[in-house]
């Protein structure tokens, strides 16, 4: 069986991701330089020609070109480095398409912490053409990868967003004001926390509960009303109308909102009323 010749990756980039990038391609044995601007300041190369002249170096060096830093920053940064344009070119931005560069975007979170080097071997991989040219540029991972067209690839990362983004919103409302208002402790809430990822792993079709699920108008209502003038009000509201557009469950959120309105209104015409009365008699 002929032997698959290895390849020399370069990692450009400082943030978590390009950590976590550098760990688990280490762990597996694969050679992988690393060149960032932070890493060049730390080691007192402060001349940008000299800068440059290390990148150029390493890029010499290598066969594929990983570029993990911000959106914004890959195309940019490609163009003022012309000679990267001869090498095969990653990034991993989940939503950017970029004629040139294959984008693969590992379907993960990354936060300070290191993940246990085995775990990373279980991380899918989004990659806009074809799984085999990402088999050929990364012949030494073992991850599962699937293909999302080009076109649909700002929605596939705008789910991401959602569920993995905008949920740590939610939760952070849920333990800070519970801390803060409550003075209950955010440990209380890890059962609930646990039980709710414990659903979505056994049945995500089925891990709905509370108000929305069994169709409690009374204290959907009761729980706006709670929320009035508080900024989570508006994600309440929002989530009770997304359900209602992809369920045939009615709620009464209509209904609270024109009550609101119509209360909002009579208490507007009362005060003008009084005050064309405070007039008369002035």
């Amino acid at each position: 069986m002929r032997q698959v010749p290895q390849k020399n990756y370069l990692l450009i980039g400082g943030g978590k991701l390009a950590r976590h990038l550098q760990f688990y391609f280490s762990s597996l044995g694969l050679s992988l330089a690393h060149w960032s601007r932070n890493q060049e300041n730390n080691n007192q190369i402060s001349s940008s020609k000299q800068c440059y002249e290390r990148l150029k170096t390493l890029s010499g060096q290598s066969d594929i070109i990983l570029l993990a830093i911000s959106d914004s920053s890959i195309e940019p940064f490609v163009k003022q480095n012309s000679f990267l344009k001869n090498k095969t070119l990653v990034h991993f931005s989940g939503c950017l398409t970029i004629d040139g560069i294959l984008g693969v975007h590992p379907l993960m979170t990354f936060s300070e912490k290191l993940y246990d080097a085995d775990f990373y071997k279980s991380i899918s991989f989004i990659t806009d053409e074809s799984s085999e040219k990402f088999q050929t540029i990364f012949n030494g991972l073992p991850n599962p990868v699937f293909q999302v067209s080009k076109q649909e690839k700002a929605f596939y990362h705008s789910l991401c967003v959602m569920s993995g983004n905008f949920t740590v919103l939610l939760w952070n409302k849920l333990f800070s004001e519970l801390n803060n208002k409550f003075q209950v402790p955010k440990e209380a809430a890890l059962p609930y926390f646990e039980a709710i990822q414990r659903n979505i792993l056994e049945n995500h079709e089925k891990a709905l509960t509370g108000p929305l699920a069994r169709g409690d108008q009374q204290t959907i209502t009761k729980n706006l009303a709670a929320l009035e003038n508080d900024p989570f009000e508006a994600v309440y509201k929002g989530f009770v109308e997304t359900y209602e557009k992809i369920t045939s469950s009615p709620t009464d959120l209509k209904s609270h909102v024109l009550k609101k309105q119509s209360l909002s209104t009579s208490t507007k015409s009362h005060s003008e009323t009084i005050r064309r009365d405070q007039g008369a008699f002035q």
